[in-house]
């Protein structure tokens, strides 16, 4: 088995990181474990420094991410692809472009007002179970999120 060389830029238990998930915080190593956990969002890491990966613990599809010197890098096949930003996209902007496109064509009446209002309803809530799917698959608690955040910005009792 060759030995791994060191350089300054190779994943260490005792530097910090930004977190790969939120990429606000900064990942570093609990005491007594070979885990690294992220000071915002929470989540811990569990570590392969001989293949200088990270993978999430606890995920249900395994999430890795692979230390480059410089950034994390997602292996092939993990994530989100074009495709299905594409289609994140086109679950929000379609249906929205549909109803407003429809109360465009059939203004006039008295009840203007309601077909503006399905209009952003229809875009909130696309969006919605866009952003419902994202957080689920990176399991993110927006709650922890939010706080974290706050106390980012400044408010100490957020």
């Amino acid at each position: 088995m060759l030995a791994m060389i060191e350089t300054n830029n190779s994943l260490h238990l005792n530097r910090d990181y930004a977190c790969p998930v939120c990429r606000l915080g900064r990942l570093s190593a609990m005491s007594l474990m070979e885990v690294l956990a992220c000071s915002l969002c929470r989540h811990m890491f569990a570590v392969d420094l001989d293949s200088q990966m990270v993978g999430l613990i606890g995920a249900a599809p395994p999430l890795v991410w692979q230390w480059d010197g410089r950034a994390w890098a997602t292996p092939h096949g993990q994530g989100l692809s074009r495709a299905d930003s594409w289609a994140a996209v086109a679950l929000v902007v379609f249906p929205t472009a549909l109803i407003g496109g429809s109360a465009y064509i059939f203004r006039g009446s008295t009840l203007d007002w309601f077909a503006i209002f399905w209009t952003g309803l229809t875009f909130v809530s696309h969006l919605v179970c866009v952003l419902a799917v994202l957080v689920t698959y990176y399991q993110l608690s927006v709650w922890t999120l939010l706080k974290s955040l706050g106390r980012l910005v400044g408010f100490r009792n957020f």
